[in-house]
């Protein structure tokens, strides 16, 4: 049956023990209900143990004992056996045996076994049975509490574990499909980018005006007096436009590393760390990722590439511009003097 705070009743007799998962509650000493002597006739001990509790009463000779509750407390993880002992002087007087030290106090002990009633959660009252046991034997009844205690803190202890370990298992999956979609969205517009084809088309566009210019200055006459001076000086311009597309050009390419080149840069970081992360939880991850990954290093080595040639193209059209712009000059400088 279920231990509790509870009442012994036996006639007009009655006896306060442990109850289920609660501490002991007993009340101060009262005299023996009969007139009958400490017991001194002999020693006894007797063993009551439930799921959650164990108890032990025992009295020596002289009638001098203790009543002995352990009880689980508490909840897992932090359960534990709680342990009351109460000093009782023992009256025995036929079946009927008194407890001085308990409020109420009184059992009945017959065929060698103490029955004790106590009262149910529910106000019903149920019965105890204590049956002799040595120290030894109560001891092993607590050693098996204690490994319950252990057995219930472990499993709390490793339910927790894990939840935990599949709330990350979760929270991983879920950050390794946002960071998929992440980097096949940034690869796309890495891929899609043409700002610098678009810079080098400008240069070009302008080199062409320059080279028109400079077809001016050589069809032109020195009449009207500084014509030729004045279409070389056009040429000039010409290649200060160049020049200027030169900065744009660098300023594309930074803007190309600092931006789209960089999202997906950290977006293969990205993903690469959830992919670690399930593999340290045992997780097989559930988004594939390698084709996201392999069109990722595909579009960077083809942006790195794209740096490259438009740097060589940019270097290359705005050095012939310069170049170009003396020559101009100094042909309308020996020419027209």
């Amino acid at each position: 049956m279920t231990k509790i705070l509870g009442v012994l009743v036996l006639g007009a007799s009655v006896l306060t023990l442990a109850g289920c998962g609660g501490t002991s509650s007993f009340g101060r000493p009262q005299a023996p209900a009969s007139s009958s002597q400490p017991d001194a006739s002999l020693a006894n001990a007797y063993l009551a143990t439930g799921s959650n509790w164990v108890n032990y009463i025992q009295w020596n000779t002289s009638g001098s004992g203790s009543l002995t509750d352990d009880t689980l407390t508490g909840t897992p993880p932090d359960e534990q056996v709680s342990s009351d002992q109460t000093p009782i002087t023992v009256y025995v007087n036929g079946s009927e045996v008194t407890f001085s030290g308990l409020n109420p106090e009184n059992g009945t002990l017959a065929n060698g076994t103490l029955t004790l009633q106590v009262l149910n959660p529910d106000g019903t009252l149920g019965t105890d049975i204590f049956t002799p046991a040595t120290q030894g034997q109560f001891n092993q009844s607590v050693a098996q509490l204690q490994s319950q205690v252990q057995g219930d803190n472990g499993a709390a202890i490793q339910a927790s574990a894990s939840a935990s370990q599949a709330a990350a298992i979760a929270e991983a999956q879920q950050s390794l499909a946002s960071d998929v979609a992440s980097l096949q969205g940034d690869t796309s517009t890495l891929n899609n980018d043409t700002s610098l084809a678009g810079a080098v088309n400008q240069m070009k566009t302008d080199y062409q005006t320059e080279q028109s210019d400079w077809q001016t200055v050589q069809s032109d006459g020195c009449s009207p007096p500084g014509q030729m001076g004045a279409d070389a000086g056009t040429v000039g311009a010409d290649a200060g436009t160049v020049g200027a597309d030169a900065g744009s050009e660098n300023v594309d390419v930074s803007t190309l590393q600092n931006g789209d080149i960089q999202a997906v840069q950290t977006d293969l970081s990205n993903v690469q760390g959830d992919l670690s992360t399930l593999q340290g939880l045992g997780a097989t991850p559930a988004t594939s990722s390698s084709a996201a990954i392999a069109a990722g290093n595909k579009a960077l080595t083809s942006a790195n590439n794209a740096i490259s040639w438009a740097n060589g193209q940019a270097n290359t059209i705005n050095s012939n511009a310069q170049q170009l712009a003396t020559t101009a000059q100094n042909y309308a400088n020996s020419h027209c003097d």
